[in-house]
């Protein structure tokens, strides 16, 4: 069974971010699930959270030539 929460270190390490930037993600930008006095980040929000990140493809521009 793959995992459904991810730990602090474990989320930071699949977004590749620091601890200090993902707290000030949680609770706004990522839900915050508590187990006891755990924090733990569903995989599905992590999910949720990369993909909204994402860029749309480059813009044809004026270049600099």
């Amino acid at each position: 069974m793959d995992k459904l929460l991810l730990t602090i270190p474990e989320a930071c390490h699949v977004l590749g971010i620091g601890r200090s930037h993902l707290y000030a993600l949680l609770g706004k930008q990522l839900p915050v699930v508590r187990i006891g006095r755990s924090v733990r980040v569903h995989t599905d929000d992590v999910r949720r959270f990369a993909q909204e990140q994402r860029l749309g493809p480059p813009r044809a521009g004026k270049g600099r030539d």
